[in-house]
């Protein structure tokens, strides 16, 4: 959902989507693209839970949604919001 929009923290390199399945579960994290082109032994670089990152910037965003205001920006939000809890209500 975030791949290439957010950056890490330590560089500002942007932030692409891994995927890896340990013990029959799959595990999707956001990692810095120069973690992942040099390696961890090369440099300190950022990674995140998938999950983590992404109900954080919807906590953003519905608290953004939530402010009246008649700024065409906020009507956005509030349809994105919308329609990610009806996708989010849909797969549960």
């Amino acid at each position: 959902m975030l791949a290439g929009i957010v950056k890490c923290a330590v560089c500002g390199s942007r932030m692409g989507a891994v995927t890896k399945v340990k013990d029959g579960r799959l595990w999707v994290y956001y990692v810095c693209a120069k973690l992942q082109k040099l390696g961890a032994a090369a440099r300190r670089g950022s990674r995140v839970r998938a999950g983590d990152l992404e109900n954080g910037v919807m906590e953003q965003l519905r608290a953004l949604a939530d402010k009246p205001d008649s700024n065409p920006l906020r009507a956005a939000i509030q349809q994105f919001v919308f329609i990610a809890d009806a996708l989010a209500t849909e797969e549960q």
